[in-house]
């Protein structure tokens, strides 16, 4: 129950795993609730892959109830 006499299900799952020095990812979650119609459900894959000395680059694709997302970009970690 999240407030305001709202019933509310939710659920995910997500693993990860890594091949040498990329890591790919997967995940579904799924959020029900009285007020929705239907159930929201969102789904997507991503890569990461190590180029060294703390820099990755990242990407992933999403499908969010019906609209695809995609972002890539490079991260740094000192």
């Amino acid at each position: 129950d999240i407030g305001g006499g709202i019933d509310q299900q939710q659920g995910g799952v997500s693993v990860s795993a890594p091949f040498g020095v990329t890591t790919v990812s997967a995940f579904y979650r799924m959020i029900d609730n009285d007020v929705l119609v239907d159930s929201l459900d969102y789904y997507g894959v991503g890569v990461a892959y190590d180029l060294g000395g703390g820099a990755a680059f990242k990407a992933g694709i999403v499908d969010k109830d019906g609209d695809t997302l995609a972002d890539a970009g490079v991260t740094f970690s000192f």
